[in-house]
């Protein structure tokens, strides 16, 4: 069945379970009755036997008694048909005792059948249950973004940052509180640091990218409902956070952002000593060349974060291979030591001990409070930045994407237990009847033997 969503799943995992239990009922109740007539033919054929027995008793004694050869003829004859009767008897016994022990089984096999459904459809009732909620919370989230603050949050965001109230809080430390180079320094640092923490993110997501890739291709539908569950999970988390949090994230911005001409200034001697003309030509050198070293940096660990993802691509190809031989693995780590590692390693060189002793100074001169209203801007600066560049409608579409491949990468694993559940309960069967046949089959074949079989 194809399906979109995990509650369609859960829908019609219900119904089946709902449907399986009641014709495990209906089988268990056809298999009593099935018991209780096997044990009324079982019965009758008993004393079927019996009574013949009983006959051909009295027969062979009628004989012992007779003194006259001649009239023993009438009793020899009926004797004789009683034989052959007897056999059929017999037979007919050996069938009757073969099948009520396939209709004993079958009842054991029918109320393991029945407490299987029941708890089947006690686990798909829990499921549905569950999914009709995480359904009906996904389904808030997406009416969210329907009405302001979050229809308009993208537009809002990005005209904060070209408004008022954000330039007079940048114009009020850039240039202001402190030089202008050393505010967009500080900023960019702030950036940096967040980046760092972005590339560890993409750098965990990759690794997670590979593992789920091989799942699919090594673990079946196990590893299949794995992937695709981690895939969704990760888009649905995003898409909540966004939901739940941007309303908050932008009135903690426009809070810090408003509250920042209103915080203290360096004082007229650390304002003299910030702005001392004679060390700028040195501290602006350190400034770029501190920028300088950050962006090889950055360059040389984006290039390692590729060595990593071909390292785990490599080995997944190839466990038993040391991924240093790999092709790609060898071409991600003659990319990062060529020209990025030179670049990097003149950069280290180029920011000297000291230029950090100049910038160290010079940081020091700027008072604590100052620092924290520039942190502030920062706060608010990338909050706004990332209001402005995230679409919540494409996080929106994401998660949706993302839950097609779950929700049917369960419906298969369900329809495929449910395939095994049948093919199971046919082999239980055919077993019981076997077993059956086997518990008689000296006496049948003994019967067989005689012509009565």
């Amino acid at each position: 069945m194809a399906v979109t969503k995990v509650v369609d799943y859960a829908s019609d995992r219900k119904t089946k379970a709902q449907a399986a239990a009641a014709n495990a009922q209906a089988a268990m109740a056809d298999a009593l009755v099935k018991l209780a007539a096997s044990e009324s033919a079982h019965e009758a054929s008993l004393k079927d036997v019996s009574d013949l027995t009983l006959e051909m008793v009295d027969l062979r004694r009628q004989l012992q008694a007779i003194v006259v050869p001649g009239t023993a003829q009438p009793i020899l004859d009926q004797l004789a048909a009683d034989l052959t009767t007897m056999r059929g008897k017999r037979e007919a016994l050996l069938d009757a005792e073969e099948d009520l022990f396939y209709r004993q089984r079958a009842i054991d096999r029918a109320q393991a059948q029945l407490s299987r459904a029941n708890a089947v459809l006690a686990s798909a009732t829990a499921g549905k249950d569950a999914a009709d909620a995480d359904e009906a919370d996904r389904q808030k989230l997406r009416d969210a973004i329907k009405q302001p603050p979050l229809k308009t949050m993208k537009a809002t965001a990005t005209a904060l940052v070209a408004g008022a109230v954000y330039s007079a809080a940048q114009n009020y430390l850039r240039g202001g509180a402190i030089p202008s180079g050393l505010f967009d320094r500080a900023i960019r640092r702030g950036d940096e640091a967040a980046a760092t923490i972005d590339a560890a993110r993409l750098s965990a997501r990759w690794a997670e990218n590979v593992l789920n890739e091989d799942l699919n291709a090594t673990q079946g539908q196990a590893g299949a409902i794995t992937a695709a569950k981690t895939a969704f999970q990760r888009s649905q988390d995003a898409y909540r956070n966004y939901v739940v949090t941007a309303k908050a994230r932008f009135d903690l911005a426009q809070a810090l952002l408003t509250a920042i001409p209103s915080g203290p200034l360096p004082s007229a001697a650390e304002a003299a000593l910030i702005n001392d003309n004679t060390k700028q030509a040195a501290r602006d050198t350190a400034l770029a060349n501190e920028a300088a070293l950050a962006q090889a940096q950055a360059a040389f660990d984006g290039a390692q974060a590729s060595v990593d993802k071909a390292i785990w691509e490599a080995e997944r190809a190839n466990p038993d291979t040391e991924p240093n031989t790999d092709a790609n693995v060898q071409a991600a780590v003659a990319l990062r030591d060529g020209a990025i590692k030179t670049a990097l390693t003149q950069a280290t060189s180029d920011f000297t001990t000291g230029m950090q002793t100049t910038l160290d100074e010079w940081q020091t001169d700027v008072p604590e409070s100052t620092w924290g209203l520039v942190s502030d801007f920062q706060i608010a600066n990338a909050i706004l930045v990332d209001l402005a560049n995230t679409d919540p409608k494409a996080l929106q579409t994401q998660m949706d994407n993302d839950e097609q491949p779950y929700a049917q990468a369960l419906s298969d694993q369900a329809q495929n237990e449910r395939a095994m559940l049948l093919l199971t309960d046919a082999v239980q069967d055919s077993a019981d009847k076997r077993d059956a046949v086997t518990r008689t089959t000296v006496a049948t074949t003994s019967s067989a033997v005689r012509g009565s079989a």
